[in-house]
């Protein structure tokens, strides 16, 4: 019986203290320091992980992410993460920083924490994003260039409400514009700033784009350029819209919580409602590839301004899985989608021992070097998201498979990665420094994603999942 099997079934008190043991004892890991999640001082919510580039990085979506996993368990952590968004939420419009009224920040970082300096290659990394994002001068960089934290903000707050109570409503904060606001206020904001990107779109969805030319092109989740690939590994008509099918999920979510939360009357309400329905009906409708029964990883447009799918197979299809806008259609529609989808992450397509890969199996051609959300790659945080999704909908034993993989993949690496490189035999590579070895002679050019350590987002995941058979 390997580690994973002898984990699940422990009570849950005992294997959240054999978690914290692994976490702590250094004859059971590589490196135990790696095996933190990292209070950021001062309240500021969490670190995104204890390696060289994100240590001193507070982003918006990971913040979220984590703070989803440990909602249940972690009502004070979880707290902290929303005061914190809400003091970051935008205020003014700025094209540097692609700060806009009521967004999410998408990354922050401080010269000081604490009253104490970050270390040089932090300072370095900070003073680079300053001159392409802005805040050149200042003692920290806060930049806007992502469109999922927004939606995903609201609905951790109307979760966090269900679970723990309206109080944190009425709490208090002063926000970028140094004026006092209420929670309730930080999430009025934010449903005025989906409101208007669905109504500024031609597609009646969410659609990313960036402002600035220097700022993050795909800006969903899968935010590396090559992220978002067609099936001839062209990339998506960056200088359109972008409507990528999970963050359609988020935003189905967040109107319909919202109806129920914080509609001022009759008419807000049923208005959120509007919206959350075109929403699903544009999903299932037009992601929806009929050739390979799977849902398409986003819409872009063509050189017509015609709308089309971004058709490669990614795990972002299933992603849509761990929001309400599937669960609520009708019956048979319902599940033919689920099934599907089902059938598809089950398929050598996506199925490792690791998890679900980024990217399907026959695209391991695309884009003709390892990239970092690819065939190659395996994201924890993704697989949890996934598993997650299967719980939604009641697919118990599958869910519990893909934890018991991310957990005994964690184990057998010693540290909590971002991400795990698996080879197109299945072969999963737990030792990253011969990981890296084995694709760097696949990857021309040098540039093979070095998967980031003590990654938080991964490390709340494995503590959801000993949580999850409870």
């Amino acid at each position: 019986m390997d580690f994973a099997d002898e984990w699940s079934n422990k009570k849950t008190e005992d294997r959240i203290s054999e978690l914290e043991r692994f976490i702590r004892d250094p004859n059971a890991v590589s490196n135990p320091d790696y095996l933190r999640i990292v209070d950021a001082p001062d309240g500021w919510g969490v670190f995104a992980s204890n390696g060289p580039n994100f240590k001193y990085a507070i982003f918006g979506r990971d913040s979220i992410v984590l703070a989803d996993d440990l909602l249940p368990t972690h009502k004070q952590l979880v707290h902290d993460i929303i005061l914190e968004l809400a003091k970051l939420q935008g205020f003014n419009l700025n094209n540097d920083s692609e700060e806009e009224p009521g967004k999410i920040h998408h990354e922050f970082r401080s010269l000081k924490y604490d009253g104490v300096q970050i270390p040089e290659y932090s300072l370095g990394i900070l003073r680079n994003l300053q001159r392409q994002w802005g805040n050149e001068g200042s003692d920290m960089m806060i930049y806007y260039g992502g469109y999922d934290a927004t939606p995903l903000y609201v609905r951790l707050v109307c979760r966090y409400v269900n679970i723990h109570g309206v109080s944190i409503l009425e709490e208090t904060y002063k926000g970028r514009d140094n004026d006092t606001h209420k929670i309730r206020d930080s999430l009025r904001f934010a449903m005025g700033w989906i409101s208007y990107k669905l109504n500024e779109s031609s597609l009646g969805l969410i659609e990313y784009k960036r402002i600035n030319p220097h700022g993050i092109e795909n800006q969903a989740w899968k935010d590396s350029r090559t992220g978002y690939l067609h099936r001839d590994g062209s990339l998506p008509n960056f200088n359109m819209g972008v409507a990528s099918i999970e963050i359609q999920g988020y935003t189905y979510d967040a109107l319909l919580d919202s109806a129920k939360l914080i509609a001022e009357n009759d008419e807000q309400a049923q208005y959120w409602r509007a919206m959350a329905a075109g929403i699903s009906e544009r999903v299932t409708n037009w992601f929806w590839m009929e050739d390979v029964g799977y849902f398409a990883q986003a819409l872009d447009f063509n050189d017509n301004d015609e709308h089309r799918q971004i058709d490669s197979l990614t795990s972002n299809g299933a992603l849509i899985l761990n929001s309400q806008l599937i669960k609520n259609l009708a019956p048979e529609k319902r599940d033919m989608f689920v099934n599907k989808i089902t059938e598809m992450i089950s398929s050598k397509e996506f199925m490792t021992d690791a998890g679900i890969r980024s990217r399907a199996l026959r695209h391991e051609s695309i884009p003709g070097f390892i990239d970092y959300h690819g065939t190659y790659t395996v994201w924890h945080k993704e697989t949890n998201e996934i598993a997650k999704g299967l719980r939604n909908h009641g697919r118990i034993e599958l869910a519990e498979n893909l934890e018991s993989k991310l957990i005994d993949s964690v184990v057998k690496a010693g540290e909590f990665s971002e991400f795990t490189y698996v080879d197109s035999d299945n072969k999963v590579w737990y030792d990253k420094a011969e990981a890296l070895h084995y694709f760097s002679l696949r990857s021309p050019g040098g540039n093979l994603p070095i998967p980031e350590p003590g990654q938080a987002w991964t490390i709340s995941a494995v503590y959801r999942i000993c949580l999850s058979g409870s």
